[in-house]
């Protein structure tokens, strides 16, 4: 199990040393960094869920190889966890228990709900308390309007699974 000693902090960036990339073949492919401090907020990477508690200690989850890896790190005081450059992924924000701040750049349905899953274990609750998910249904353009709502429907069942406070929000312009 990778310790905080088995990372490095690159300026504003999480970054895995040789080390852990060696002894976790996976991590050289999937798990190259979690976040960057930028402008005084907290950018996720893709397929990072974010979770900040009011100890000031941040929560990063990722899927892996089918399992959820777990990191916590003391940050800096930041103003807001936020993301870019969607494309087909989308936006998970909400709450947990408490005042804990959730906020995920999920790319998929199924690991999201992994990841998901993984959370409520970790805080030991059964729902989230609001889960809200923001997304082009059609990023690319491809799609026709009955995949693009599929699509929508997809999501929307996930963060119905996990919240009875739930919102889906389309929003055509998430590639920036």
């Amino acid at each position: 199990m990778p310790s905080t000693d088995d990372y490095i902090k690159l300026g504003t960036q999480f970054v895995f040393t040789n080390f852990v990339q060696n002894m976790f073949p996976f991590f050289r492919e999937e798990v190259v960094g979690l976040y960057e401090l930028r402008n005084e907020n907290l950018f996720v990477w893709e397929g990072v869920c974010a979770i900040a508690e009011e100890d000031e200690s941040t929560n990063f989850f990722k899927a892996v190889g089918g399992n959820v890896l777990h990191f916590v790190v003391k940050l800096p005081q930041f103003s807001q966890i936020t993301s870019e450059g969607y494309w087909n992924c989308v936006e998970i924000s909400g709450r947990i228990f408490g005042h804990a701040e959730v906020y995920y750049h999920a790319t998929d349905p199924e690991t999201a709900g992994l990841v998901l899953e993984d959370v409520l274990r970790w805080k030991k609750q059964n729902s989230f308390l609001k889960l809200s998910v923001r997304l082009d249904p059609d990023p690319l353009r491809e799609r026709t309007s009955s995949e693009a709502e599929a699509r929508v429907q997809s999501w929307a069942s996930l963060v119905e699974n996990f919240s009875h406070d739930w919102t889906v929000v389309r929003d055509f312009n998430m590639l920036s």
